[in-house]
């Protein structure tokens, strides 16, 4: 009788554990998250690969907030993570990218504040002002440029927005 009443209590707590209510997580409010994170950006997922453990998106930042230093950012999430973001191909993305250990580039967890662009997120569009404006990357267009010049072998030039581009020949 004792096993029984020990199986049906263990029985019982693993049902609890798989209803939808212990899947929920607290998620973090905007300046905690904000603080936590190595990098903020709004980029679209450009490709996708996976292992055994997580899968790996390969992201084209449009504009950041803090911590891009490149044009392409890799973020990481562990596979079957309950509660973590699925990104999807050619979707845009805020992404609040988090260092861990063991993993190269960003990761991205359970509980964020990452959210679709043009999604159904309650929280992206007070995230988004709170954020204010953003960086961006330089135009490379080198048909901008309105003036060009050369001094000591460095050739340089000025793109419409006042940003001066050059190179050391």
């Amino acid at each position: 009788m004792k096993l029984l009443i020990l199986f049906a209590v263990l029985f019982s707590q693993a049902a609890l554990a798989a209803t939808p209510e212990a899947a929920k997580c607290r998620m973090p409010d905007f300046k905690e998250e904000y603080e936590s994170s190595k990098a903020v950006f709004v980029g679209k997922v450009i490709s996708m690969e996976s292992d055994t453990e997580m899968k790996h998106y390969r992201f084209s930042v449009e504009k950041y907030w803090k911590g891009i230093d490149s044009k392409e950012v890799t973020v990481s999430i562990y596979i079957g993570y309950r509660g973590a973001v699925e990104f999807d191909l050619d979707k845009a993305y805020l992404v609040f990218g988090k260092p861990r250990e063991g993993v190269e580039g960003l990761f991205d967890g359970r509980c964020s504040r990452t959210s679709e662009i043009g999604g159904t997120s309650s929280t992206l569009a007070d995230d988004l002002e709170a954020l204010g404006d953003a960086k961006t990357f330089a135009s490379e267009d080198v048909s901008q440029i309105r003036v060009s010049g050369e001094v000591d072998g460095f050739r340089f030039g000025v793109l419409p927005t006042g940003i001066v581009v050059g190179r050391l020949y």
